[in-house]
């Protein structure tokens, strides 16, 4: 992914999961990704994973998935 990429646009393909892989993280590197859009895909749970290489996103869009489940102490920490 290139550094200055701010916004990935994802939505309306058939991803179900994120793993620690899916976006780039580097405690080096200035990534400037800030917005992510993961709308009408078919993820059915959210996971600790999306948090990692996305800690600088201010806009994350999840709408339109099958979410079933939010991994409780994994994901809502970060919300704040």
């Amino acid at each position: 992914m290139c550094l200055s990429v701010g916004q990935v646009n994802l939505s309306h393909n058939k991803i179900s999961f994120v793993t620690r892989h899916t976006f780039p993280s580097s405690p080096w590197v200035p990534y400037k990704l800030r917005e992510v859009d993961l709308s009408y895909n078919v993820m059915p749970v959210l996971t600790y994973d999306i948090t990692v290489g996305t800690g600088r996103v201010e806009v994350l869009n999840i709408s339109h998935n099958i979410l079933n489940e939010i991994r409780q102490g994994e994901f809502c920490e970060h919300l704040e």
